[in-house]
């Protein structure tokens, strides 16, 4: 399994440029302020990723992987909320954007990896999605859960597959 100390040792030792980007764990009141935003209890499994580094420093776009940036706790919750409160306002179909859909990683160009914390919609709680804000795809599944995206990474870490430029 691959720990998060795993995938910070992997950072700090071949991309300590970007492992000094990665913020401090989130704390108790920033995991205390997302879930009341979220209008959930936040999952152990999301509130374990925050606790091992609250996103990124924010305003840089240095990719974690595949062109994607680790959101901090705030721009998830903007984000989230932004979505959320567009939704009705713009029409879109309820398959589009759900509430129960948390947004942990960035293009920077509207779409995310988000995180599922209600069954719903296609999709099971725990799952790792695809959040294509134009709508045009449908949104897939790209991991059965949060340890999935991590062996992911962790594997995409070892052998040279994180498709970063560069």
């Amino acid at each position: 399994m691959a720990s998060y100390q795993q995938l910070d040792d992997w950072l700090v030792a071949n991309r300590p440029d970007y492992h000094r980007l990665l913020q401090p764990p989130a704390t108790h009141s920033e995991l205390a302020a997302a879930a009341t935003v979220y209008c959930c209890t936040l999952p152990e499994e999301f509130a374990e990723l925050y606790r091992w580094h609250n996103g990124q420093q924010s305003g840089d776009f240095t990719e974690l992987l595949l062109n994607l940036t680790f959101m901090t706790l705030r721009e998830s919750m903007a984000t989230h909320t932004m979505f959320t409160d567009m939704a009705p306002s713009e029409g879109w179909p309820s398959e589009h954007w759900q509430p129960a859909w948390l947004p942990f990683l960035d293009n920077g160009g509207g779409d995310h990896l988000c995180y599922v914390v209600r069954d719903g919609h296609g999709f099971t709680r725990g799952q790792v999605i695809w959040f294509d804000h134009e709508g045009g795809e449908p949104h897939e599944v790209v991991h059965e859960s949060l340890l999935d995206f991590r062996r992911d990474l962790y594997d995409r870490m070892l052998n040279d597959r994180l498709e970063i430029p560069g």
